[in-house]
């Protein structure tokens, strides 16, 4: 995870669920310039969202929501069987997303199927952004790893599973909504993060989401 990109969205007083995923998008890209090349991208429900500003430059973005709005440009049901062919992009996108579907299964599947090249996601483990009745699943990353098996058995992928954060911005992401200042929510995110060294030492598993790649292969 980018230390710098953090400490910039974290002082911008951000929930750390998006200071993380942000910061931890940031070093996926540098990491992976197979990722951050020229791309043709579907990201699927998409809306203005500061995860948004890590995207490469040279990825060329149709957002696409179930809600028609001005910044849309395809508009379909995610739990359904995607109106697009096979390998309609080069890549799929999603974040903040699959919590909220009924068929994050078929999500997966049809994400992959018009992909030609990778699907990048996250799945919130722990978070006080979304509520019931939108917030269908906290998927473990079992559950996500067996997910990918199952649709690998007909569609030859590699994947990874990047746990992001501990117990300690997990408790941070619940305690969100008390922390009404700036200043007490990037002290609180802050002192998190480096907590969260401890909760890797004694190797608990309370991460507070997962960031996914998957490569077609």
């Amino acid at each position: 995870m980018s230390r710098s990109a953090f400490l910039r969205e974290a002082a911008k007083g951000k929930n750390i669920v998006r200071v993380q995923l942000f910061s931890a998008l940031v070093d996926l890209f540098a990491r992976e310039p197979w990722l951050a090349g020229e791309a043709d991208v579907l990201e699927i429900g998409s809306a203005p969202a500061s995860h948004q500003r890590a995207f490469p430059s040279a990825w060329r973005l149709t957002p696409s929501n179930a809600v028609p709005s001005r910044d849309v440009v395809l508009v379909f049901d995610a739990d359904r069987t995607f109106p697009m062919a096979d390998g309609a992009f080069d890549g799929v996108a999603f974040f903040n997303v699959i919590q909220a579907l009924r068929e994050y299964e078929r999500c997966l599947a049809e994400s992959i199927r018009v992909a030609r090249r990778f699907v990048l996601l996250n799945s919130i483990h722990v978070s006080n952004i979304a509520r019931h009745p939108r917030d269908y699943n906290r998927l473990t990353e079992d559950r996500l790893a067996a997910t990918l098996d199952e649709i690998g058995r007909a569609v030859p992928i590699e994947y990874r599973i990047l746990p992001l954060g501990g117990a300690f911005t997990s408790a941070v992401s619940l305690i969100d909504p008390y922390l009404r200042f700036r200043l007490f929510r990037f002290v609180a995110n802050c002192t998190a993060a480096v907590l969260d060294r401890l909760d890797r030492l004694a190797r608990w598993e309370a991460p507070l989401q997962y960031l996914v790649w998957v490569k077609k292969v």
